[in-house]
């Protein structure tokens, strides 16, 4: 039996799927919230964040076959005990970056609970509060200091996402232990 397929800009998607998407009415959607779905990636595990003007980059691979992003958001759970002396960023595949915080925060920590993802994490979204109005350890949704509209406009999900965590100050060193990415793309 031959199985029909369309090709997308870079991937090849069975025809039945995107069939049954129209099928069940997302066909009459506008062409840029087309047939779509979610994307993730996590990195668990216990991650040093050097002192003193040097950053930890968290490789975080995705794999969609969805080409546009429309929306992003992202949590991290870092024990540190100057969470001011940390600039903490989000980049897409291909190079462009967002701020998270930018020595936004006061206090220990962002998130709590258990060193893994099972802790309550410090979450990046859209409208979310802004960094200066919370408390550490920061545990709850956040607004980035940057906008994540850079991050959506013509941005592919499929590639290397980044965060960079780095400590700007001397004498107190912390640990990330949760980098997760979060999105919906479209094709």
């Amino acid at each position: 039996m031959t199985r029909p397929w369309i090709a997308t800009r870079t991937r090849v998607v069975p025809l039945l799927a995107v069939t049954a998407s129209v099928a069940a009415g997302v066909g009459a959607q506008p062409a840029s919230a087309g047939v779509g779905g979610p994307f993730s990636a996590t990195k668990e595990g216990e991650f040093k964040i050097p002192d003193g003007h040097r950053a930890r980059v968290i490789s975080l691979p995705v794999d969609s076959f969805f080409n546009d992003v429309s929306e992003v958001s992202t949590r991290i759970r870092v024990n540190h005990p100057r969470t001011q002396d940390l600039k903490i960023y989000l980049e897409a595949p291909t190079g462009d970056r967002v701020a998270l915080s930018r020595r936004s925060t006061r206090g220990r920590n962002l998130g709590d609970g258990p060193r893994s993802c099972a802790g309550t994490g410090t979450n990046f979204i859209e409208g979310g509060t802004p960094l200066e109005e919370g408390s550490a350890p920061y545990a709850g949704d956040f607004a980035p200091v940057g906008s994540f509209d850079r991050l959506t406009d013509d941005e592919e999900p499929t590639g290397i996402w980044k965060l960079i965590v780095k400590d700007v100050r001397d004498g107190k060193s912390g640990r990330i232990f949760c980098a997760e990415v979060h999105g919906e793309a479209f094709l």
